[in-house]
């Protein structure tokens, strides 16, 4: 029935294709006085809607536009009519109606594909994800590098003969290694329980055939709910993949931290102390490859041998390195990541992790003109791309009026992020002790020179120099618990009003090894 209703749907429309000229121009006539998009136009753009809605669609329909899709780059000069540019979606979208043979002819898709993602939006987007095999948490928590890269690889949960499991910070990893491909993800931030590098709170998981608990701990002690997911649907599934959701949530059990204690002890060894010294040697000599292991391997028997197996990243492919100590035996398998289906996904989460500038919009004119100051100077900085953005943690000693000039005395601390999810993930940045020089020019005080310190023997020396004269603020520098919770307060409260100004979905801003914060 379904397929049915495609093939009436698609006829209706394909005689309104002439509504658009050569090269894809809208003729005049079909647009009223009003610019409104008239009746015949319309139709086409509740057509189209209907076939990209992928809720209304039955699965075989659903496959049917993936099979096509999958075809694209087999067919000629197809991508030559789908030009890829910023909001890519709609580019995405004329590819997934060409290709699933709906009738847009190749010279008018990419303006039809603006109209109808100007008329539907996120809803659209978020159909085409669907109708290309990923769904758009899947897409993040495949593609979002969390802080664990910057040491180790991510933990790797279970690997067996049929599948490989593995968790970072956004969420979770479930790879088909008979079908070499991704099955299925879990978003670990939207149950609450992605805390694997951090302080006191840490998440557990618990695999057992095909049923996994994941819950979370402090000093040993379960905190919150248990979440609980069957497996078993997933054996031999092909498709898209899938985001899964709990098949059962109650409150953690006591019993569940021994039983998380015991499954370690029995199948999990560290790595660095049990995998071969000369490939440990290796992976630390051959720095541009930059390889990450993770810190526990998981361990399987096999013909009454240990198999050891431990997830490996290199740039941003991940590979599973096993060994068997007994005989000296050892296999690297290459984790098929990224596909086709990933194209629009991909894109997508990269435009929503792009991160607009921060800009201080209190009313404190003397600290208006020093975020100002340090905005421009990371301007400078080659490092940072469209994913980061610095915000500041400032610390103001005092400040002394000399004739026209007001000097600020502070440790001006700079804060680079990256967004993962709800959360702003620290990755980097550093302290600036400085005294900075600030004049009045049209009625409101700018940066005219700033004194900074130096490092290691001269960072003393430096803050002595520029505090001369002033015995009391020279004291303030070297009251580091004083600063450090002086910093954490700006910080905490200049990340509260950048998110706030550009109504940001996030929660959270995180240091690796320490605790989320919380932000509302």
């Amino acid at each position: 029935m379904a397929q049915n209703r495609l093939n009436q749907r698609g006829s209706d429309c394909k005689g309104t294709n002439d509504a658009y000229g050569k090269n894809g121009r809208t003729d005049k006539k079909n647009i009223d006085e009003k610019g409104q998009i008239c009746e015949e136009e319309q139709n086409l753009r509740e057509a189209i809607q209907f076939y990209v809605d992928a809720n209304e669609l039955a699965d075989d329909v659903k496959q049917q536009l993936w099979n096509a899709l999958q075809c694209k780059k087999r067919k000629k000069g197809l991508q030559a009519h789908i030009p890829v540019r910023k909001g890519t979606a709609a580019a995405v979208l004329a590819c997934v109606l060409f290709a699933g043979g709906i009738g847009v002819n190749s010279a008018s898709g990419d303006k039809v594909a603006d109209t109808i993602y100007r008329a539907g939006g996120d809803k659209i987007l978020s159909s085409i994800r669907k109708i290309c095999g990923i769904e758009p948490e899947s897409a993040e928590i495949i593609q979002n590098m969390t802080p664990e890269s910057e040491v180790y690889a991510p933990p790797l949960l279970e690997c067996t003969k049929r599948r490989a499991i593995f968790a970072t910070s956004r969420g979770m990893v479930i790879y088909d290694r008979k079908q070499e491909r991704i099955a299925a993800t879990v978003d670990l931030q939207k149950i609450g329980c992605n805390y694997f590098t951090t302080q006191s709170l840490r998440t557990k998981v618990l695999i057992d055939g095909d049923w996994m608990r994941i819950f979370n701990c402090k000093e040993e002690t379960v905190q919150g709910d248990c979440y609980s997911y069957d497996l078993s649907a997933l054996k031999g599934k092909e498709g898209a993949i899938v985001n899964l959701e709990p098949s059962e949530v109650k409150k953690a059990e006591d019993t569940l931290p021994a039983q998380w204690e015991e499954t370690m002890a029995r199948h999990y060894r560290d790595t660095f102390d049990n995998a071969p010294q000369e490939t440990m040697e290796q992976w630390e000599e051959d720095r541009k490859k930059n390889i990450k292991y993770s810190e526990q391997a998981v361990v399987n028997q096999s013909s009454g041998k240990n198999r050891f197996t431990c997830l490996l990243l290199s740039g941003d492919e991940y590979q599973l390195y096993t060994w068997v100590p007994e005989t000296g035996e050892d296999t690297v398998e290459t984790l098929q990541m990224i596909s086709e289906n990933m194209e629009g996904a991909a894109i997508a989460s990269q435009e929503k992790n792009a991160l607009p500038p921060f800009a201080y919009s209190g009313d404190d004119p003397v600290m208006k003109a020093v975020c100002d100051y340090l905005v421009e100077r990371e301007k400078l900085d080659s490092r940072k791309t469209q994913n980061d953005v610095m915000i500041p943690g400032i610390v103001i000693h005092d400040t002394v009026e000399e004739k026209d000039t007001l000097k600020v005395f502070g440790n001006f601390w700079t804060f680079i992020y990256y967004r993962n999810g709800n959360t702003l993930e620290e990755n980097g940045g550093g302290e600036m002790p400085a005294c900075m020089h600030l004049k009045k020019k049209h009625g409101a005080y700018q940066v005219v020179d700033v004194e900074e310190t130096g490092d290691g023997e001269y960072y003393q020396k430096g803050i002595a120099q520029f505090c001369e004269g002033y015995p009391e603020i020279y004291e303030k520098f070297f009251d580091f618990d004083r600063g450090m919770e002086q910093r954490e307060k700006s910080r905490k409260k200049l990340i509260r009003q950048y998110v706030t100004d550009n109504q940001l979905d996030i929660q959270y801003y995180h240091d690796f090894g320490w605790d989320p914060v919380e932000l509302f």
